[in-house]
């Protein structure tokens, strides 16, 4: 039996051209207040749209650029359809202000942080996205302050007339402390390390902003590399940060030997040995320390050796020790040595404070009379020292007491002094290796450029 006989074909026909014939619709608006009447009459509403689903998304959005003025009342009553022409009834409804924003129960630290201030909400407006962004700044304080699972809400909400009164209350949640930090991977690092470099003490409060920051903070490690992403797991009362990490070759080892001939008649040997040599450790022993060793020697008799040595987070404790020594040997000509110890005091981010004792010493050994200045003008040869306390931060440091004598006089004159100086400003940059001190090649005394003067 056949179910659409030609009568029927040709009234679905029939339906389907009168559709496409009114594809555009057209949009009408009736006023249900007073309000809405003059709201109308004052905008410039756009009255065709190209179908019925264009229709319903712009009256979706325009109820929701109303309610963002604080109109929360406002809403689209009926929305009648008949054939091309829809007719939406509007309710606008009245601004709606916030007479009071109270403190419920919310820690006064937690509002001290976001800034929350009562007195900047009464008699304004109520905007929704204000008193959300208020909630989420809670929220994220809570999280970083070691509850994890808060919840902030709006209650005690009283009507009096189109102004609101509320308050701001929270449920804290379990009270959430870091537990020892797990590390798994190839990865030779202490726990014990990694926990004061990150911040993740165990018995110290959940901080979500820790673990967002300990991505970018195990980046600045140049001896591991994360495979994963951390994973938080929370058992009871506790959080542990579980890492992710495998070993990265961050260590050095250089070195090159040459030979050369030699011309010099007081050598014996016609050939001379010349070399250099540099190591670097990272992290050798599983506790973030960095040992360093260089030696170069390129012509008879002339040395440079340079030593330093950096252990951070000494006994568990946020201080780092650091030591320096180089020492530059000019033939028989002069010796220069500095010896350097500091103390730091280890800050997130990777900086730190340091105050540290530096003692310099050069001697003048002989000097070249080979040039054409008179004897008695040459220094008679003498050791100067100088020793400094210091403490510096990153770009700057502050000279607390400094202290130059030398031993036996340059020069025929005056009685060799002592000088002292006291807090001096100066320049020096940060997380940076001493720079090895160079010393250019003098032909007579006169041309002798030492790194530590004593005049």
């Amino acid at each position: 039996m056949n179910l659409i006989s030609g009568k029927n074909i040709s009234v679905l026909c029939l339906l389907l051209l009168t559709k496409a014939a009114y594809a555009q619709v057209n949009l009408q608006w009736q006023p249900v207040d007073s309000l809405a009447a003059v709201w109308l009459e004052e905008q410039k509403l756009p009255a065709t749209f190209p179908d019925s689903q264009a229709v319903v998304q712009y009256l979706e959005g325009t109820i929701k650029q109303l309610r963002s003025q604080s109109r929360l009342t406002a809403s689209v009553d009926s929305l009648i359809w008949a054939d091309s022409t829809a007719t939406a009834h509007l309710f606008l409804g009245p601004v709606l202000r916030i007479q009071r924003l109270e403190n419920g129960n919310l820690p006064e630290p937690f509002l001290g942080k976001v800034r929350f201030r009562p007195r900047a909400f009464v008699g304004k407006p109520l905007r929704p996205e204000e008193i959300l962004k208020l909630e989420e700044d809670l929220l994220e304080e809570a999280e970083n302050s070691g509850f994890p699972f808060a919840r902030i809400r709006l209650d005690s909400l009283a009507w009096e007339g189109e102004d609101l009164v509320a308050g701001l209350f929270w449920e804290s949640g379990p009270a959430i402390e870091w537990a020892p930090l797990q590390i798994e991977g190839d990865a030779r690092l202490a726990p014990s390390y990694l926990q004061q470099y990150l911040g993740f003490r165990p018995g110290t409060a959940y901080s979500r902003r820790k673990v967002l920051d300990s991505r970018n903070r195990l980046r600045e490690l140049p001896f591991v590399r994360e495979t994963k992403d951390p994973v938080v797991e929370f058992s009871g009362q506790t959080a542990s940060l579980k890492l992710f990490l495998e070993r990265k070759k961050a260590s050095r080892l250089d070195f090159l030997i040459g030979v050369l001939p030699t011309s010099d008649a007081s050598l014996q040997r016609r050939l001379l040995v010349t070399g250099t040599f540099n190591a670097e450790f990272q992290n050798a022993f599983g506790k973030g320390e960095r040992i360093y060793a260089s030696f170069e020697q390129l012509r008879p008799g002339t040395q440079e050796l340079e030593v330093a040595f950096t252990y951070p987070y000494l006994l568990q404790l946020p201080f780092g020790i650091d030591l320096g020594f180089n020492q530059y040997k000019r033939d028989s000509t002069y010796n220069d040595v500095i010896f350097d110890a500091g103390l730091r005091y280890l800050l997130p981010g990777g900086n730190y404070l340091r105050v540290f004792w530096n003692r310099s010493s050069s001697s003048l050994i002989s000097i070249d009379q080979s040039g054409s200045s008179p004897p008695a003008s040459y220094p008679r040869p003498s050791t100067c020292r100088s020793t400094r306390w210091d403490w510096n931060t990153c770009g700057s440091a502050w000279i607390i007491a400094s202290i130059r004598e030398r031993v036996g006089a340059s020069a025929p004159g005056p009685a060799p002094a002592r000088r002292a100086s006291a807090a001096i400003p100066s320049l020096r940059p940060c997380k940076t290796p001493r720079t090895p001190v160079l010393i250019s090649e003098p032909s007579t005394i006169r041309s002798i450029r030492r790194p530590t003067s004593c005049g």
